[in-house]
């Protein structure tokens, strides 16, 4: 009886932010806020931006994962029910 997925990639998910927070932190240490009403919007905007690239990258990541996970199980299951064994000595030409 293990750990769900679903759960460790919660923890994952929390320890990436706890670290991206911790280093967001030190880097900006020393920024001053934004002054006028204009700069706020575009930084807003640029935040939205990142947000939506992120989100695409996001998902082209986790259709090459699903497509790694397929072609693993496809070739594990042709290897382990294979009618005649393997062995690294049959590779050598």
């Amino acid at each position: 009886m293990g750990i769900d997925k679903d759960k460790i990639q919660a923890i994952k998910a929390a320890d990436l932010r706890w670290h991206a927070e911790e280093r967001l932190y030190v880097k900006t240490a020393d920024l001053q806020p934004p002054r006028t009403d204009g700069e706020m919007r575009r930084l807003l905007h640029e935040l939205e931006v990142h947000q939506v690239e992120l989100e695409m990258q996001n998902a082209e990541l986790q259709k090459a994962r699903d497509g790694l996970e397929a072609a693993l199980e496809k070739y594990t299951d042709l290897y382990d029910f294979a009618p005649v064994g393997y062995s690294p000595l049959m590779n050598r030409g």
